[in-house]
């Protein structure tokens, strides 16, 4: 029973990381959207690492005169409105993440350097250390075992370049 609910919680944990994964790349995008507007609506347009706040305050000295810049404008407003709730939503399920690690009883965040989120992603892509029958075979799945790349009296070793559960 205990890898049944590991493998339900490795599947609920993939889930989440991915549907994290997708908020931040449709964040990235809005605010990329939100620059081309900027930089049509203030010289030299805004800086890079943009947040909601910034870009409000940017806004709010905008005053346009014309059709084209009045919509820019507006949509820009839009775009911070948006970037606002994806960036509340990337939080709310960065918390759901960090709570079912939490609840997984999983080792993994003791060690230096691995909070809750990598510890979320890396339980979502591996599972119950258990299903490996050796450290090896692990090693194997992760790509991070050494394979023989050796010619004649020559012996090296390279990593996999197949990458994680090739």
């Amino acid at each position: 029973m205990v890898s049944v609910q590991f493998d339900e919680l490795a599947m609920a944990l993939r889930a989440l990381t991915e549907h994290r994964d997708d908020l931040v790349k449709t964040r990235t995008q809005t605010v990329n959207r939100l620059h081309v507007l900027l930089a049509h609506l203030l010289p030299g347009g805004a800086d890079l690492g943009l947040t909601a706040d910034d870009a409000a305050g940017l806004l709010r000295r905008v005053r346009p005169r014309d059709v084209l810049g009045s919509i820019r404008r507006r949509l820009a407003v839009d775009l911070v409105a948006e970037v606002r709730r994806l960036d509340g939503r990337i939080a709310a399920t960065g918390e759901q993440i960090t709570t079912a690690v939490g609840e997984s009883g999983t080792t993994l965040t003791e060690l230096f350097g691995i909070g809750g989120m990598l510890a979320g992603k890396i339980l979502a892509r591996v599972g119950s250390i258990s299903r490996f029958a050796s450290a090896g075979a692990f090693a194997s799945y992760t790509g991070s075992a050494p394979i023989a790349v050796s010619s004649g009296d020559v012996v090296r070793h390279r990593l996999s370049r197949a990458g994680i559960g090739s």
